[in-house]
């Protein structure tokens, strides 16, 4: 390992552009025997085919600083930022590295033949469904990958979203039917394209739905980030975007916080692209925004833009005992409460669910440092602790809070108009 972290140092020391070729040369240095190919990190993801059980082997990290977390949307998971990745695949023995150069990460792939790491790549690519899961952002103006984007799709799965189970098939219905449905559209003459918009208040489940739709849908998914501020950039950007929507195949097409995204100086492009000469075809546009009030009604009241706008909303009390029953199972025995439980149920009214995973979470450290006093406890505490951080110190201050009805009514105070 000494041998790999000099190596690895000299070779960060150079321009980033030639670090690649300088890895490879070193490596051919210590392992004369091994042919040694590379590649970038989305497309073998090397570490989430160990974790999902696909290839065996052990990893270590090249630094002591190089191990970090990933929440993968249920639980913590170890992470690998730069290491070594030891595996056997079809009785071939394979040594992987990881580094983070650039923007991403490459792995450098050291096996016995180019044709037994060809075959290696294609088999990675066919259980981890590349196509569908390789999402591209645009950001500053420019197409690019992201790897934390990628691992938060790939972790995502429609059946462990803590969502309101009607809600996840009425949105999943919409995108996946979509996808299947191309011959029916093309013979009813109807243009294969829909439009989602999808309305709340933050921490209720948009993001999250996204991102397992991206990883399931048999399509490219496309997110656009930001767009200049600058009028005639922002034209051109937009213009960008869309030239690659039209790219042939399938696509889902994500404008999170559309009303910061098209402003009105673009509402009218915007407009045109959707609706212009150019048609889309085979896209999915999905859009989120938690100000609806905030946007055109060109934009959310008109069928063919966005055909179905859905909200989504704090958790029901039905919503929350279900999710409370879901942690349940998975935690220990004896970390045992009732899901149902009339006092924790007033002190969560109106929590988001981003809330409710943070309600468990905080609960869950506070058993493990003082289990004798019972998870009910904990709930409890940490409900009251949740609460009390987002009440405004008035009703005026923050009109979506989490403030429960009773505490929103205390808070709005008589004012006497002849003062």
């Amino acid at each position: 390992m000494i041998a790999i972290q000099k190596l690895v140092k000299d070779a960060f020391q150079s321009q980033e552009a030639i670090v690649p070729t300088l890895i490879v040369q070193g490596l051919v240095s210590l392992y004369p025997d091994r042919v040694i190919r590379f590649a970038n990190y989305n497309t073998f993801p090397i570490v989430r085919l160990l974790q999902l059980g696909f290839v065996e082997g052990t990893f270590s990290p090249v630094f002591p600083e190089s191990i970090g977390f990933h929440y993968n949307g249920e639980e913590f998971e170890e992470f690998l930022h730069a290491g070594l990745i030891e595996f056997t695949w079809k009785h071939h023995s394979f040594l992987v590295m990881k580094l983070p150069i650039g923007r991403g990460s490459k792995v450098f792939i050291l096996g016995p033949s180019d044709p037994v790491i060809l075959e290696l790549l294609r088999y990675a690519s066919h259980v981890i469904g590349l196509k569908a899961s390789n999402p591209e952002i645009y950001e500053h103006g420019y197409w690019n990958q992201d790897e934390a984007l990628t691992e938060r799709i790939r972790s995502a799965s429609l059946e462990l979203l803590d969502l309101c189970p009607e809600k996840i098939d009425q949105v999943s219905n919409q995108v996946l039917g979509f996808f299947q449905q191309k011959d029916r559209y093309h013979a009813f003459g109807i243009p294969w394209r829909r439009g989602l918009l999808l309305t709340g208040p933050p921490g209720n489940g948009k993001s999250q739905l996204i991102a397992a739709l991206a990883g399931c849908a048999p399509a490219r998914a496309l997110f656009v980030k930001s767009i200049s501020s600058d009028p005639k950039e922002a034209q051109g950007e937009l213009s960008e975007v869309f030239e690659k929507v039209r790219d042939p195949g399938p696509c889902m097409l994500i404008l999170e916080d559309i009303d910061s995204l098209i402003t009105s100086t673009l509402l009218s492009p915007f407009l045109n692209e959707l609706d212009g000469a150019k048609p889309l075809e085979g896209v999915c546009v999905i859009a989120t925004t938690n100000h609806p009030e905030k946007l055109d009604p060109a934009i959310r009241s008109r069928p063919s833009r966005f055909d179905r706008v859905i909200e989504f909303g704090p958790p029901t009390a039905n919503d929350r005992t279900r999710f409370l029953e879901r942690t349940l199972a998975k935690w220990n025995a004896e970390m045992t409460f009732d899901p149902k439980c009339p006092e924790l149920h007033v002190r969560i009214e109106d929590f988001s669910y981003a809330a409710m995973r943070e309600l468990t979470t905080s609960a869950m450290m506070a058993w493990f440092l003082s289990p004798e006093k019972g998870m009910a406890t904990a709930l409890l505490q940490a409900a009251t602790e949740i609460r009390n951080q987002m009440i405004p110190r008035t009703a005026e201050d923050s009109p979506g809070s989490l403030a429960s009805p009773k505490q929103r009514r205390r808070g709005r105070r008589k004012v006497n108009p002849s003062r």
